[in-house]
């Protein structure tokens, strides 16, 4: 508790007793950069999605271990699948029981959120540890308007939704709360039993104004249940529970803010009375503030978090276990220099105070001049618990002296309405892998390389609207060997024709290339062919009812990613959504 009231101490003497010497003429709310300045976005490559439904809406590549319900790992960039860093207005969320520091974003429900806010590309300078490849922020705070939702689809899936707000005095009030279900399909390729899922969301958001002072908060419970299959085989006992917990809540006057955020994830395996259990807890207090001078800004940070993990595994025969706790404090800013109207230079320093092992500093240089932007930064994740103190009945035991993984980027990109493009190279040190004996982990003394390009592309003719996005990956190891499960080449293309005022088509393109992956029954390397799927859509608005229907894969596509595991074929979901 010392580190806590040390920082409570630094956020009352940095945000309030100074913040008279400057004026706050603006109130925005910005949650990605942790900053109400946004002319440094320029200098990013940003992508940004209204109103996300899945996970699947986000056009990255996200591997999903089968259908619905299924454990999901995201490579951006070809960086490693635990470089990816998920949050919840501008606060981690992050699961820390995993062994090796993987986010299932697939798990998280959409209920609730606003917007996805994707920045591709590291951002420790802002966040710290884990942002290696990018980081993907889930938008969430209380918005007016009342709908009920109804869909149901192929495989048994229907879907209910209901979200009701009103104003109580001058609070705004937002409660909505979801349930999906569906029979599912055989996770194993060759499996006749069909593995199920059902989940139960809820969201609780409010905004309120008290004097100067805008509290927003929210609270957001997820509760998954799945059906599971062993790699290669079907399993009729096993199955699994996920729940999720968060409590946020943040007080914003002017360009002053303060965050605090709570988080849980609870997991528990359990194949034919064997049980294995994953719990995470972390606290998260955040405070920053923008000072304006003359055309430049200065955003200064200050954040402490407490985490926890601890679980226990026995399926199988793999006893294995960890309970461990750690603190992070840290203090960062960032300088904006405003060259002209619209060119300017960003400098962004963070210092993180890491318990069990060294501190860190990282930088980033950012410009964006007539269209054209550069950067370098740096970036860090950290070891997880598991990495540095687990243990196993197979003689395994973590390395206790494990040092951060680190890299740098170097990025060029040029943007235009019409698209943005961008070239990159990352190189990681220290990257965190097993021994040859599989007893522990150590560091790699080699550098690993990510290197590639975006493109974005949007285009509008008369009532047809184009959006693509395409990406180039090499993902190498230090043996300058390929890595698994980064193709080359994957592209989204997304079209939407408005047939008229009240009524659209849309189609869907994905193409996701050929890759390395490890063959579910003999573990062999291999590589897997280039899959292209297609779906489409049609929506029509009738008074206040929106009426939809889709139809996904409609090729029928036998396909599976990871190697082993189903992907749905041919599959539907009609529904409509009614609004008071």
């Amino acid at each position: 508790m010392g580190a806590y009231k040390k920082l409570i101490f630094l956020f009352t003497l940095m945000f309030v007793n100074i913040s008279a010497l400057f004026a706050e003429p603006l109130e925005v709310i910005v949650y990605l950069t942790r900053s109400a300045s946004d002319i440094q976005n320029k200098t990013y490559s940003f992508d940004f999605i209204p109103s996300p439904d899945t996970h699947k809406d986000l056009d990255l590549n996200i591997v999903q271990s089968g259908s619905f319900g299924q454990m999901s790992s995201t490579f951006i960039r070809g960086t490693d699948n635990d470089h990816t860093l998920f949050t919840l207005n501008g606060m981690s969320i992050k699961d820390h029981s995993t062994p090796n520091g993987v986010d299932d974003i697939s798990q998280h429900s959409m209920l609730g959120v606003n917007s996805i806010e994707i920045i591709k590309g590291p951002m420790s300078t802002v966040y710290g540890p884990n942002a290696v490849g990018a980081v993907v922020n889930m938008s969430s705070y209380a918005t007016e308007g009342n709908r009920l939702n109804f869909s149901l689809g192929s495989n048994g899936y229907n879907k209910q939704t209901v979200k009701v707000a009103d104003y109580i005095g001058s609070n705004l009030i937002d409660f909505s709360a979801n349930r999906i279900s569906t029979n599912g399909i055989s996770v194993y390729k060759n499996g006749s039993e069909i593995d199920g899922f059902d989940t139960s969301n809820f969201s609780f958001k409010s905004s309120s104004r008290r004097g100067e002072w805008l509290i927003n908060s929210s609270i957001n419970s997820t509760t998954n249940n799945s059906d599971l299959d062993n790699s290669g085989s079907d399993a009729l006992d096993y199955t699994s529970e996920w729940k999720f917990n968060n409590q946020y809540i943040d007080a914003q006057r002017k360009k002053t803010k303060i965050s605090y955020n709570h988080v849980t994830h609870e997991r528990t395996y359990d194949k034919s009375g064997i049980i294995d259990t994953y719990d995470s807890e972390s606290h998260n207090l955040l405070a920053t503030k923008v000072f304006d001078l003359d055309q430049d800004d200065l955003t200064i940070g200050l954040e402490h978090m407490q985490l926890s993990a601890n679980f226990d595994t026995n399926i199988g025969g793999y006893v294995s276990s960890v309970d461990k706790s750690r603190e992070n404090s840290s203090a960062f800013a960032t300088f904006n220099h405003l060259l002209s109207e619209d060119n300017l230079i960003t400098i962004g320093l963070r210092h993180d105070l890491l318990s069990g092992f060294e501190d860190a500093t990282t930088y980033r240089v950012g410009t964006y001049i007539d269209g054209i932007r550069m950067s370098y930064s740096t970036a860090f994740k950290e070891p997880t618990t598991y990495e540095m103190y687990g243990l196993n009945n197979f003689g395994f035991s973590g390395n206790p002296d494990l040092k951060a993984e680190s890299s740098n980027t170097i990025e060029i990109g040029y943007a235009t309405d019409l698209f943005d493009i961008s070239f990159y190279k990352t190189n990681i040190t220290n990257l965190i892998k097993l021994n040859n004996a599989y007893t522990t982990y150590i560091n790699d003394p080699g550098s690993s390389i990510r290197k590639g390009a975006d493109l974005k592309f949007s285009y509008s003719m008369g009532n047809l609207q184009l959006n693509n996005n395409a990406s180039y990956v090499i993902a190498m190891d230090s043996s300058r060997d390929e890595l698994l499960r980064r193709p080359k080449w994957q592209n989204t293309l997304n079209l939407n024709y408005k047939l008229s005022s009240v009524s659209e088509l849309t189609g869907k393109w994905s193409y996701y290339g050929d890759h390395l992956d490890i063959n579910s029954v003999t573990f062999a390397t291999e590589r897997q062919p280039s899959v292209s799927t297609v779906d489409i859509g049609y929506s029509f608005i009738f008074d206040n009812y929106s009426y939809f229907a889709k139809l996904n894969n409609i090729m029928d596509l036998n396909y599976e990613r990871p190697h082993g595991y189903n992907q749905l074929g041919r599959n539907f979901e009609i529904g409509l959504q009614y609004s008071f």
